[in-house]
């Protein structure tokens, strides 16, 4: 198989010319920007609240990333992680994931991952993890979607590389982060705006598709 020398928006590029709706992968702290005081806050809002999307667009062709000559390319689920959506008609799924790339499969084609390997072996699996994630992204990925679900297994990934020496450092910056470990009942509802979600993020990528990648 040829290698696929394209850039990320080349890519992008040459799928919407094929009418495909696709985005780049996002992540939470793609959408927090700093202010004067250096706190980091969401860059989107919904009624005047501030809004922290966890994943990519939901319902959207993700671009991923190319380490093997091939770009990873997969239909985000509905609220826009690396899963097959039908996983969220499951009202107790078997085994929950947490993590940054090696929880999202970052680069290994979807049937591939860690994630599709479970769920092969155990049944439903619904896999949360996001490259680039750090402890309390993932902490709030868990508060908004994995305890409604309470699977019986969670697995939590943990990278020493930069979990708590460049991760956890820049999220403490981040308010609306640092909420979901001060109150454990602290949720933005993330589950029941999908809609409001995608619509933000779309506005947002669309304004300036090359500066979000």
């Amino acid at each position: 198989q040829l290698l696929d020398d394209r850039d990320k928006l080349q890519v992008l590029q040459d799928l919407r010319r094929q009418g495909i709706d696709a985005y780049p992968v996002m992540r939470a702290k793609n959408m927090l920007l700093p202010d004067a005081q250096g706190q980091l806050n969401p860059v989107l809002s919904i009624d005047g609240r501030p809004l922290l999307p966890m994943a990519s667009i939901p319902g959207t062709t993700v671009v991923s990333c190319n380490e093997t000559g091939q770009w990873l390319v997969y239909e985000a689920d509905r609220h826009g992680f690396n899963n097959p959506d039908a996983v969220w008609d499951v009202r107790q799924p078997a085994i929950g994931i947490l993590g940054d790339s090696f929880a999202h499969g970052s680069c290994v084609p979807s049937k591939d991952n860690m994630a599709a390997l479970l769920r092969r072996r155990f049944g439903a699996t619904v896999n949360l993890g996001v490259s680039g994630f750090g402890p309390l992204q993932e902490l709030a990925a868990l508060s908004e979607y994995l305890k409604p679900l309470r699977p019986p297994v969670v697995l939590w990934m943990f990278f020493e590389g930069n979990d708590l020496t460049e991760d956890l450092p820049m999220e403490i910056h981040a308010p609306l982060l640092q909420q979901y470990l001060a109150d454990e009942r602290f949720s933005q509802n993330l589950i029941g705006q999908r809609a409001a979600i995608a619509d933000s993020m779309r506005r947002y990528l669309d304004r300036d598709l090359i500066a979000a990648m």
